[in-house]
C-alpha cells in the first residue's frame, strides 16, 4: 500500500522535529557543561583572591602576598580559557593588573614612589576585581564573591 504525500510529508517532518530535539538536547547539555567549568573555575578565582585576606606580610613578608598573586594569575587563567565573549575582558584587564602588581611587587625598594606605586597598582587590581565580580555574579550566582 503506498502512503500519500501528505503522510509522507508528516513522516518526514515528525524526524526532522525529532532530530532537531535530539541536536538541541545536546547542545544545551554541552552549554551546560561549560556553564559548570566556567563557574567552578570563578569559584577557583574567588578562593584565590578571598585567600589574600589571611595573609600576614609582617610574618610571611612579601614571599606570601608573591605566591597569593601567583595562585590568583593561575586560576584566572583557567577562567579564561572558559570564559565567554563577555567576561573575557573582564579577566583579562584582573590579569593585566596582578601582572603589573606582581611585577612591582617583585622589584621593592625603600622609597615612599615605590609605596606609592604599589598602592596604585593594587587600586588597580581592585577595580579590575571589582568589575569582574559585578559581571560574573549574574552567571554564576551559586560563586558568592564579594566586591573589595
Amino acid at each position: 500500500m503506498k502512503k500519500s504525500p501528505l503522510k509522507r510529508a508528516g513522516i518526514a517532518l515528525a524526524a526532522v522535529a525529532l532530530a532537531v530535539s535530539i541536536v538541541a538536547g545536546c547542545s544545551s547539555s554541552s552549554s551546560k557543561s561549560s556553564e559548570a567549568k566556567y563557574c567552578d573555575s570563578w569559584q577557583k578565582v574567588v578562593d584565590s583572591f578571598s585567600a589574600l585576606d589571611d595573609i600576614a606580610i609582617t610574618t610571611s613578608g612579601l614571599s606570601g602576598l608573591d605566591a597569593a598573586v601567583e595562585d590568583i594569575t593561575t586560576a584566572s587563567k583557567d577562567l579564561a580559557s572558559s570564559a565567554d565573549s563577555l567576561l573575557k575582558p573582564k579577566v583579562q584587564a584582573l590579569q593585566d593588573a596582578l601582572t603589573s602588581f606582581g611585577n612591582t611587587l617583585s622589584s621593592p625598594q625603600l622609597s615612599t614612589d615605590y609605596l606609592d606605586k604599589l598602592k596604585s597598582e593594587s587600586q588597580k587590581v581592585d577595580d579590575a576585581w571589582n568589575d569582574l565580580v559585578n559581571t560574573a555574579k549574574t552567571s554564576c550566582p551559586d560563586v558568592q564573591a564579594s566586591s573589595v
